[in-house]
């Protein structure tokens, strides 16, 4: 038995057939234009083709669906597309779900597209927006057309005051960073000179981060209860490190020595906290981490070096650094913790390997008192 049909199905089959003739009106006028024009035409020879300008006026009509113009920015003709966008550009408001979807858009779109897309989330999205946009850079931005479009993007946004910030840039993919960071290149002299040395900055950062983590762990705050600090001598052992961690002139490393459970876990995790919370990167790794894979003394000084250069902000690279990191110690540095040891094994280690430690291999870096010294120095080594 057939079922009847209602006056909500009659609407429908109107709606239906009215989207439609709108999607013909639309794709005749995008194959009128690349026939004119190119399939994918200059940006300038678009926002001025008189269709085009008149198709997009009849999109941004209030009596065409909404989600009937959000369809057609998805076309994948690009020309279609570019017309939804700028009429979309001129609609009082679009969903939630089509503008994050735009942003996902904004790496795969052309350059005409990409101009008329870029209008569209400035209309509609809230401010700040530079940062939100080059974190979806795609490799065609860095020259040509899309070059032109970020550009003028770009500028307007730094005009309205957005001064991106290294916390903004934080949302970043790994994988799309050199991307990024190729697009920032050429914007320099139209971004204000703050935002590049941040970037600069935030890349370093990101940099000896991924470094650390291959070397052993990003040292975190624990949820256990503190411990006392106060008692044992441990306040003075707090202050002592605390001061020659943010304020040594001199760059030197500190070796924290004490018998088994006198402390000394409480002491570090008593000075990294508030460094933590100042913006400081701890790094944790024991000895045997830092040796993994290192069979001759040289490739262990040559990670050392490394890691101390990496702590100082000396690293090599693309990334310009500030004079103010010259060295390790600083208001916002890096920490790394590479061991506590007990004090017998503290007096084997200055001992050179004592008769009990006779198997230890004759290229150990702790060898000789001699060699012992002379690494200390090197690496500023203190106790």
């Amino acid at each position: 038995m057939a079922r009847r049909r209602t006056r909500r199905d009659d609407a429908s089959t109107d709606t239906t057939a009215r989207d439609d003739d709108v999607g013909a009106v639309v794709r005749a006028a995008a194959r009128s234009i690349a026939d004119r024009l190119a399939e994918f035409p200059p940006v300038d020879d678009l926002a001025h083709d008189d269709e085009f300008l008149q198709t997009s006026r009849g999109l941004s009509r209030g009596d065409v669906r909404l989600e009937t113009v959000e369809r057609l920015a998805r076309s994948s003709n690009a020309i279609v597309a570019a017309i939804a966008d700028r009429a979309l550009a001129r609609r009082e408001s679009v969903s939630e779900e089509w503008l994050a979807w735009g942003f996902r858009r904004l790496k795969h779109a052309y350059a005409g597209e990409l101009f008329f897309l870029l209008e569209a989330i400035e209309r509609h999205s809230h401010s700040p927006l530079l940062a939100r946009v080059l974190a979806n850079a795609d490799d065609d931005w860095a020259w040509g057309w899309c070059l032109g479009v970020i550009t003028s993007f770009a500028e307007r946004r730094v005009r309205a005051g957005e001064e991106p910030t290294a916390a903004d840039f934080d949302a970043i993919d790994p994988s799309d960073e050199e991307d990024v960071a190729k697009v920032v290149a050429e914007l320099d002299g139209v971004l204000p000179a703050k935002t590049m040395r941040e970037f600069d900055e935030w890349r370093r950062r990101r940099a000896e981060r991924k470094l650390f983590e291959s070397l052993g762990r990003i040292w975190e705050p624990s949820s256990e209860p503190r411990a006392l600090t106060s008692v044992g001598g441990r306040a003075v052992a707090v202050a002592a490190l605390d001061s020659a961690l943010r304020g040594g002139s001199d760059g030197s490393s500190v070796l924290l020595v004490g018998e088994h459970g006198v402390g000394k876990s409480a002491v570090l995790r008593e000075v990294l906290g508030p460094l933590r919370r100042d913006g400081w990167l701890i790094f944790e790794a024991s000895a045997t981490e830092l040796m993994a894979g290192q069979g001759y003394v040289g490739e262990l000084d040559t990670r050392l070096r490394e890691i101390a250069e990496r702590s100082a902000g000396r690293s090599s690279g693309s990334c310009r650094r500030s004079p103010k990191r010259s060295r390790p110690v600083s208001t916002r540095g890096v920490a790394s913790v590479r061991s506590t040891s007990c004090s017998r094994t503290w007096k084997q280690v200055r001992s050179g390997w004592s008769a009990s430690s006779s198997r230890a291999p004759t290229n150990s870096p702790c060898n000789s008192d001699r060699a012992w010294r002379r690494r200390s120095r090197r690496f500023g080594w203190t106790c």
